[in-house]
């Protein structure tokens, strides 16, 4: 496999590729991989799902469910869901971290130090994006 850099020395021109080209570049220099594609619904990630719907790319879609979104977040998940006929994989906090720290600091804690938002963040993110990048090679 070529250095990651070395990829994106190739993209860096002035004529800046298509996302479709960057994708395909990335899959025919690491076939393979196992693919994994992180959204959160934002506009951004919808047309990159789009783009990899479109070109039938073969990675797996992921997001993180932190206990906190919006109704409109589970909205578009299931209409994502529904358009695509992917099975967006959805990642949870370990619901013993997460009780402990409702029932030990409460639902607001991270407002009140940055001791409390890292540990709130590595709760409700980080250990869930860990789990969500096991064995993932291409992210």
């Amino acid at each position: 496999m070529p250095p990651v850099e070395d990829i994106f020395a190739r993209l860096n021109t002035n004529n800046a590729p298509s996302l479709d080209a960057v994708l395909a570049l990335f899959f025919s220099e690491f076939p393979g991989a196992n693919a994994a594609f992180s959204t959160s619904f934002s506009l951004e990630d919808q047309a990159i799902t789009h783009m990899l719907w479109a070109a039938k790319m073969p990675v797996r879609i992921f997001t993180l469910d932190t206990g906190r979104h919006f109704p409109e977040t589970y909205r578009t998940l299931d209409a994502t869901r529904e358009r695509y006929g992917f099975n967006i994989e959805v990642f949870f906090p370990q619901t013993t971290s997460l009780q402990n720290l409702l029932q030990t600091k409460g639902a607001y804690s991270f407002f009140t130090s940055l001791e409390n938002r890292l540990e709130c963040c590595h709760i409700r993110k980080v250990e869930p994006l860990a789990r969500a990048l096991k064995n993932v090679s291409l992210w």
